[in-house]
């Protein structure tokens, strides 16, 4: 039976953890982990899943003690690559793509049955990052909203309790019918002083705004805040996956991104709540008796062991505390 190389992947650099994420999934391979030195634990280490860590640090790195860890703590292999230089060219793949290939294939366990390492191509949505990448600075703390029946209010609620100067750049995920999103979007800017918008290709996250997921096409979130609207449904049963938008944001921003799960019918969302609390996120969810329906907050709680559980109006609070102190 042939199975997939798994790798666990660790940079230091957001955009680079996402370029070498791509690269090696395109190339065949099965990324079980993709973290930053500080999310590493001693579970991690003691994960008998992973085939070969891969670990990227930059030249002055404040983590060289890592490598050390790994070789004491995990008799893994552990491939070494430099974390100072992206790995994404615009012109296609490069000599040091293939030669990180032949690295892997070379330092993983000779017994491993391996998959064919698929030929490495150009890829679209990561040329546009780079381009997006020169051109703004990306957000510190990216939260995530997500709901369904009763969320509206719920989150109307909650935002207009929140000062407009913190730190965060909130992206909110609403079941809800396409047609009826640009409603939304008055409606929860009617609640707010931030600055609300359903978000296309191109747009940036910035802190103190509202981005809209769009219902009938994906969106794809990428290194420092960008964001592509990609020309396919979302995956899933429901529009937009909650699960999906939670999920890119912990793999993509770590313990800097969070979510809070708001009223609504189903489980959208309670998968994306364990990415985030294993990539080091936080979640939060609407008490029960405070929603018009309590099922995804109900879902989202029992996958999570340390949320933080209240109205919205006392969540608000919590966050505004937490976030003024920054």
């Amino acid at each position: 039976m042939t199975v997939a190389a798994r790798i666990g992947l660790i940079v230091e650099q957001p955009l680079l953890q996402y370029q070498l994420r791509a690269l090696l999934q395109e190339a065949g391979y099965h990324l079980v982990y993709t973290l930053s030195p500080e999310q590493i634990s001693a579970e991690h280490l003691r994960a008998d899943q992973v085939h070969l860590w891969l670990l990227c640090l930059s030249e002055n790195s404040e983590h060289d003690s890592l490598l050390d860890q790994l070789h004491t703590d995990s008799d893994i292999p552990v491939l070494i690559e430099d974390g100072s230089e992206q790995w994404i060219d615009e012109d296609g793949p490069t000599p040091r793509q293939h030669r990180l290939i032949k690295q892997i294939e070379k330092a993983l366990p000779a017994e491993l049955e391996q998959q064919p390492v698929a030929e490495l191509a150009v890829n679209p949505i990561l040329d546009k990052a780079q381009q997006l990448s020169q051109q703004a600075n990306g957000p510190v703390n990216v939260w995530v909203l997500g709901a369904s029946l009763g969320g509206p209010e719920a989150v109307c609620e909650f935002l207009a309790a929140l000062p407009d100067d913190l730190p965060v750049a909130f992206v909110y995920g609403q079941h809800i019918d396409p047609q009826f999103n640009d409603t939304l979007q008055q409606a929860v800017s009617k609640k707010t002083t931030m600055s609300t918008k359903v978000l296309a290709s191109g747009d940036v996250l910035r802190h103190g705004e509202i981005g809209l997921m769009p219902v009938e096409q994906r969106l794809k979130l990428l290194p420092l805040g960008q964001v592509i609207v990609l020309d396919e449904p979302w995956p899933g049963p429901f529009s937009p996956s909650i699960d999906c938008l939670v999920s890119q944001t912990a793999e993509l921003y770590g313990t800097a991104s969070g979510c809070i799960i708001f009223s609504g019918m189903g489980d959208d969302g309670a998968k994306g709540c364990e990415v985030m609390q294993s990539s080091g996120g936080t979640v939060w969810i609407q008490s029960f008796d405070s929603c018009a329906n309590s099922a995804m907050p109900e879902a989202a709680l029992a996958v999570t062991n340390s949320a933080f559980v209240a109205p919205p109006t006392q969540l608000a609070e919590a966050f505004a505390q937490q976030f003024s102190r920054q």
